[in-house]
């Protein structure tokens, strides 16, 4: 959901996780995401290291931010047409489940 959240100013978006069962108890890639009116910034990307009781709702609460590693900077309406394609993915994938 924090990934397709656009509305946000800024948001903490995890966005690598554990590809053998897509879920949390593993090393999840975290980015800190800024949201302006034109374009979209991924400005620091990070080690999630949030307590395993907490997740996946506490997600990014607590992070090792890696140095010298970002912004990457998006035009808004490229990055909002990226995040409908990932949610059209997304529900056909659930669909064949």
């Amino acid at each position: 959901r924090r990934f397709t959240d656009i509305s946000s100013k800024r948001i903490v978006i995890p966005i690598l996780c554990c590809p053998d069962d897509l879920d949390f108890s593993c090393s999840v890639v975290v980015v800190d995401a800024k949201m302006e009116s034109d374009s979209v910034s991924w400005v620091k990307f990070g080690f999630d290291t949030t307590p395993m009781h907490r997740l996946p709702s506490a997600i990014g609460s607590s992070v090792d931010w890696l140095a010298g590693v970002g912004p990457f900077t998006f035009a808004r309406d490229r990055y909002e047409a990226m995040v409908q394609k990932f949610a059209e993915l997304r529900t056909q994938t659930q669909k064949m489940d």
